[in-house]
């Protein structure tokens, strides 16, 4: 604080929350959708007997796991760009090289090319997804336990 201000805490701000945004939005409002999409409608659909999907239909479980990997990739897809441009202008405090997002947005692609903003994508998609697959899992506690108060 002595050397940098009070303001440097605020140094990427903007881009962390726009990818807090993005990303909580996307592990949580996408991931349960999908699985629903998945258990209820399925482009094969019930079939002339009445069963459901063969693999989802009769297990929810199973859809909120696939749901949880889609929904998680496209968090972390969606928002990384931002978490680069964040972590960029985070490092340099002495706002030298990153003065701001948007220069570090325009200089990590010249410098590195496109690739630069992308680095790390791989290991942020495992984590977002089992992140979602956690609040899934958490959705599916409190439905056992509503049932068991239920009975």
């Amino acid at each position: 604080m002595d050397t940098y201000g009070s303001f440097s805490l605020f140094r990427g701000l903007g881009p962390t929350t726009a990818r807090e945004a993005v990303y909580t939005g996307g592990y949580l409002g996408i991931s349960p959708v999908i699985a629903h999409h998945l258990v209820e409608k399925t482009p094969e659909g019930i079939d002339d007997d009445g069963h459901r999907h063969p693999i989802f239909g009769n297990n929810p479980f199973l859809a909120r796991i696939a749901g949880a990997r889609i929904g998680g990739s496209f968090a972390a897809i969606a928002s990384h760009p931002d978490e680069c441009a964040k972590t960029f202008v985070q490092s340099d405090m002495t706002t030298y090289k990153w003065p701001n997002t948007r220069v570090a947005v325009f200089r990590g692609e010249v410098e590195g090319g496109m690739g630069k903003m992308w680095n790390g994508l791989g290991p942020r998609i495992a984590r977002l997804s089992g992140a979602a697959f956690v609040c899934i899992f958490q959705e599916l506690a409190m439905e056992w336990k509503t049932n068991q108060m239920n009975d």
